[in-house]
């Protein structure tokens, strides 16, 4: 089968330019129409590798469904946690760099003596491979970021009160405070800010120009694609995420704040392709450090695997482990290397196969969160690449699994919505009422209008939540403001002396299944306003954290 894409753009030609349009690239571009249609997303933005060269970098669909603004190949979107892979490439440059490697203790390293986990072991043995891998087995307090509270310069602060859930290197267990830890790691080792050394060890260098760091205050200067959400079972009710979320999520930059573009996401691409090598043969990393990193260390497997395995469907797409920021597996039999990005409204995938010199990324900005349609789309650009013929078209790609199985994504915490009024009854509302503190999470705060038949929770800076009796002592929260697609479900209420007795716990199941976190109540609230609870709340945090932590110390 003859190459599908006939333009064939060099390595730094200026992709804005005119170029003549292809019968073979009309026709990919009808396709990518079609399914943003049929998967309802507004924009995308995609980039080809074939035999080392960059074939195609586009823009599809818009940026902003209101101002229809169309996406380019030089619109910016998140790539969400195709970030990991600058952080991993990052620390592991420099830790070769100064004679060392992926498996050296963090705490043997000058400069990184003082850090300490929560045991001994972690604190003795745990390794930027470890962190890099997901295999730390510390337990995954991701919410916490909505506290606004963990930066990559206290983090070391925290690390004692990040609990494990199980033995090390026994689990792949994904955590992105970790890659937070890594930044915190390569900044003291750098003498920089994580931004800063990017920029200089990795952009520069590949002249990845249009790439940067997003913070909480560079957010506009970018220009980025609308984020959306919508149900699965209702996508007709497609809704703007917050971009205060986003920012948010930032002060944590290694685990998934760079934005980029169609363009250096090619650069980026041949980058690994060319075994660490910028445009005109510049060694940017070392080849070392950069196989280190692909290699794979723990299984990593997922339910999603059997969709796409003989003989389910045509070719075996497989992907079973995970080495530092990246998965392996395989494809049409070929060894392939690929990462999604999932943050908030942005999906991103990006995969490669180095014995063809091939592969793509993609990015669209709304959810995808069992992650199947970023799939089936890479494996139809992977064919187009590979000049494979497709084994999916427009039609199979919006159906999948069907024809070929039947699935359906099911979350892994459903939520009763079922308001129990006759548990409800059995205790005043004004009784949760008060202030609640996790050595993690921070402080939490329950307030009760007597007006109202319900309870609102907030929790730093744009946690806002209405909490609806469920069961005696349960609630289950709907999210308002900045936070209305966050459902918190399994939220109870309890006594530490016996059942039935004073309410001083408050366990949030939705921010860490595995092991849920207790909250324990440090001073109580009476039917308050709810504007002067929140301003409260968030005003005092420090106060209630200090007595918090006096108290449980006693």
């Amino acid at each position: 089968m003859k190459c599908l894409l006939a333009l064939m753009l060099v390595f730094t030609a200026p992709l804005t330019s005119v170029q003549r349009i292809s019968k073979e690239e009309t026709g990919l571009d009808a396709l990518i129409m079609d399914v943003l249609s049929c998967f309802n997303i507004p924009g995308l933005s995609l980039t080809l590798v074939k035999n080392g060269r960059i074939i195609l970098a586009k823009g599809y669909g818009v940026k902003d469904e209101l101002s229809r603004e169309p996406v380019k190949n030089t619109t910016l979107f998140e790539i969400g946690s195709l970030t990991k892979a600058f952080a991993a490439t990052l620390l592991s440059n420099e830790l070769y760099g100064m004679g060392l490697h992926l498996d050296t203790p963090l705490t043997s390293v000058e400069g990184l003596r003082d850090l300490k986990f929560s045991t001994e072991e972690l604190t003795s043995h745990v390794t930027a491979r470890d962190l890099l891998s997901h295999r730390t087995g510390i337990l995954n307090y991701d919410k916490a970021r909505l506290n606004g509270q963990i930066t990559l310069d206290n983090l070391a602060e925290h690390l004692p009160d990040f609990e494990a859930g199980y033995p090390l290197r026994s689990k792949f267990l994904y955590n992105n405070l970790m890659y937070g830890l890594v930044g915190h790691v390569t900044q003291r080792l750098t003498g920089k800010r994580w931004a800063d050394a990017v920029q200089d060890e990795l952009l520069t260098p590949l002249r990845m120009l249009n790439t940067a760091v997003l913070n909480s205050t560079n957010y506009e200067q970018f220009h980025l694609p609308t984020p959306y959400h919508f149900p699965y079972d209702k996508p007709e009710a497609r809704r703007e995420i917050s971009t205060d979320i986003l920012k948010l999520w930032s002060m944590n930059p290694p685990s998934m704040a760079i934005v980029s573009d169609a363009i250096d996401m090619g650069k980026w691409l041949l980058f690994q392709l060319n075994e660490g090598k910028a445009e005109g043969g510049l060694q940017v990393v070392s080849k070392k450090a950069l196989t280190e990193v692909y290699r794979p260390v723990i299984l990593a497997l997922h339910p999603r695997n059997k969709l796409t395995v003989r003989p389910t469907t045509p070719v075996t797409l497989l992907f079973e482990e995970y080495g530092c920021a990246w998965k392996s597996g395989h494809y049409r039999g070929y060894p392939i290397v690929a990462h999604t990005g999932s943050t908030h409204g942005f999906s991103s995938i990006l995969a490669f196969i180095p014995s063809k010199q091939s592969g793509i990324y993609l990015n669209f900005n709304t959810n995808d969160r069992p992650h199947l349609r970023r799939h089936v789309l890479m494996a139809h650009l992977l064919d187009i690449v590979l000049e494979e013929k497709p084994w999916l078209n427009s039609s199979t790609i919006c159906t999948f699994p069907a024809p070929f199985a039947q699935w359906q994504h099911i979350h892994k915490s459903g939520v009763n919505k079922t308001p129990d009024t006759v548990g409800a009854g059995t205790r005043p509302l004004n009784n949760y009422a008060g202030q609640y503190y996790h050595p993690v999470f921070g402080t939490v705060t329950v307030v009760h209008n007597a007006t109202e038949p319900f309870l609102r929770m907030f929790y730093g800076p744009l946690g806002q939540w209405v909490l609806h009796p469920n069961k005696s002592d349960e609630f289950y929260g709907e999210g308002e403001g900045a936070v209305w697609n966050f459902v918190l479900s399994g939220l109870k209420f309890g006594s530490q002396n016996k059942k039935g007795g004073e309410i001083d716990v408050l366990v949030i199941t939705s921010f860490e299944e595995r092991k849920p976190p207790i909250f324990l109540k440090v001073t109580g609230i009476q039917t308050t306003f709810v504007s002067d609870i929140g301003f409260l709340s968030y005003l005092m945090l420090g106060l209630f954290t200090l007595l918090a932590r006096y108290k449980l110390k006693k």
